[in-house]
């Protein structure tokens, strides 16, 4: 298993063309997030200066509706914003990795993709209101943690058995299967992973070092809004371990037979 396991390591790393579109896809994603976070702010700022330039008694009627319309367009727009980023995140998902398996593009495929998805993530959107409203802000903290950890780890193995060919049902009961029962052959390939991670980490780490060390990234980074250099971190740093862990994922998957 453990040759099974180098061999998949080594294969992720052979340069593919569709390599690069997976990249391109990911970087597309954080700027798609950056755009619609800035229209969900710039709604949240309009809305809440609309109700600062009220000019009514503090008990009358005109106040409390006046409140009202804050809280109820200020929900809206919260909903409004994580529709939209789902839907973003489905989408380019669903191109990145038909790259990964080398699958056809088609409306139908995206459609199909994003059809799954909804009902992959409407039991996990029950879970965290359950843990956000029913626990404890302690627990609920705790829980959430957790729940992202398994949400994020399902969700890879929940795509990619989808994108190869199973049903909407068999993916679920795939991801489940896999990344539990079959945890003992995934762990140690996930630590491969993870340490993969923190290198690359570390050698982007070295490489602003050295870039601020002859005043490089002084000019670009920190003279700069701080959502722009979080976004130009994402897409050097993000971007292309999301992109290789793909890859990754999929040879692992298919070199143990999993």
């Amino acid at each position: 298993m453990l040759k099974k396991i180098w061999r998949a390591y080594k294969d992720s790393y052979r340069f593919k063309l569709s390599f690069v579109f997976v990249y391109l896809y990911e970087v597309l994603f954080f700027l798609v997030v950056m755009g619609i976070l800035y229209l969900f702010v710039d709604s949240l700022y309009r809305i809440a200066l609309t109700f600062q330039q009220l000019t009514v008694a503090p008990a009358s009627p005109e106040l409390a509706a006046g409140m009202q319309a804050f809280l109820t367009q200020s929900v809206i727009s919260t909903i409004g914003f994580f529709l939209l980023l789902c839907l973003a995140y489905t989408i380019i998902q669903s191109l990145a990795w038909a790259q990964v398996v080398g699958k056809k593009l088609s409306i139908t495929f995206v459609l199909k993709f994003l059809g799954a998805h909804v009902l992959w993530g409407v039991p996990w959107a029950v879970l965290y209101w359950f843990f956000i409203v029913g626990l404890t802000p302690k627990f609920a903290l705790y829980g959430i943690v957790i729940l992202s950890i398994l949400f994020v780890y399902l969700t890879f193995l929940f795509q990619h058995a989808f994108v190869r060919g199973k049903g909407i049902k068999e993916s679920m009961a795939a991801a489940f299967s896999t990344g539990f029962g079959k945890l003992h052959l995934l762990a140690l390939p996930m630590l491969l992973a993870l340490l993969t991670g923190f290198v690359w980490m570390k050698v982007i780490e070295v490489i602003l070092n050295l870039l601020a060390y002859i005043g490089v990234t002084a000019a670009i980074l920190l003279t700069h809004a701080t959502a722009f250099t979080a976004v130009v971190l994402a897409c050097v740093v993000l971007a292309p371990f999301l992109a290789w862990l793909k890859f990754y994922l999929d040879a692992i998957i298919t070199k143990l037979a999993l």
